[in-house]
């Protein structure tokens, strides 16, 4: 389990990541779930905290980070304005989409993930390709070792060395200890050290989607629509089926990420419950 004070550092790192210039802001929800994909093993309730806005206030209140709302009143988290990320620049890619960056980053959950080269939905934690076959294609991961080459490249880019940064690279957390060292270095080299990154990720997979024949819309974000793919257009009945999988799809990863009080509080179809519970059916019976 991370300590407070790495969880509160992949806290940062992850706001960090997603804010943009054109977007500055990361809902509490969308932090939630991406701390549950990043740090399985830790929670902020190992901390003492017993809802998920106690733990932001903590942060708020170290001068980490700045709560705020959404256009549409949703809880919602930026960093402060002298940690805020500068704008970016081009790297020859527009940004990843989230979703398709952490699946080739983040080791967690474990199991196969795909992404479907219609759609560009991307799931993760599977034993398998989904239904049809022949629309998915598995994503390969990557591995620490080889991130770990190129956190070595970059400190030879920039010049710099210390027991410090290298303790940190051995560190079994060294993807939340290195950026720390580089910090206390300088703000700016850990700013550096994710855009260097954020590059080395984008050229991987663009070799990947040329590999496989995707294009590559489905992988990099656009102005028009950063996060959300296109529907494919429908040509014939099968198509018609195929997409209202994807929807269904789509449908039950969202499901996925709510908290079990959330699911508790949804409306569903006695018919449906029935159905999927072999003990309601032997009781009817």
């Amino acid at each position: 389990m991370l300590s407070l004070e790495q969880y509160s550092d992949l806290t940062v790192q992850l706001i960090s990541s997603n804010v943009t210039s054109q977007n500055p802001v990361m809902t509490a929800a969308a932090l939630g779930e991406q701390l549950r994909r990043s740090a399985p093993d830790s929670s902020f309730r190992s901390y003492g905290y017993t809802r998920f806005l106690r733990y932001l206030d903590y942060l708020e209140g170290r001068q980490k980070i700045v709560l705020t709302k959404t256009d549409q009143q949703a809880l919602a988290v930026t960093l402060r304005s002298d940690l805020a990320p500068p704008p970016v620049i081009s790297t020859g890619y527009n940004p990843l989409r989230k979703p398709v960056w952490g699946a080739f980053v983040f080791s967690a959950p474990p199991g196969q993930r795909f992404l479907n080269r219609l759609s560009g939905l991307v799931r993760m934690g599977l034993q398998g390709a989904p239904s049809p076959v022949d629309e998915w294609v598995e994503i390969e991961l990557l591995s620490e070792s080889i991130q770990k080459v190129w956190a070595t490249e970059f400190l030879e880019h920039e010049k710099l060395d210390s027991d410090a940064l290298t303790k940190a690279l051995d560190s079994h957390q060294w993807h939340l200890d290195f950026p720390v060292a580089l910090e206390q270095i300088n703000q700016s080299k850990r700013i550096r050290w994710n855009r260097f990154r954020s590059a080395k990720v984008a050229k991987v997979v663009d070799e990947w989607c040329h590999r496989n024949k995707i294009d590559l819309s489905m992988v990099f974000s656009t102005p028009s629509d950063p996060t959300v793919p296109q529907e494919p257009v429908p040509s014939d009945n099968k198509r018609d089926h195929r997409v209202e999988d994807i929807q269904r799809q789509w449908i039950l990863a969202a499901l996925a990420t709510l908290p079990l009080e959330a699911l508790q509080a949804l409306p569903l179809p006695a018919g449906a419950m029935i159905k999927t519970n072999p003990k309601i059916n032997a009781v009817l019976s």
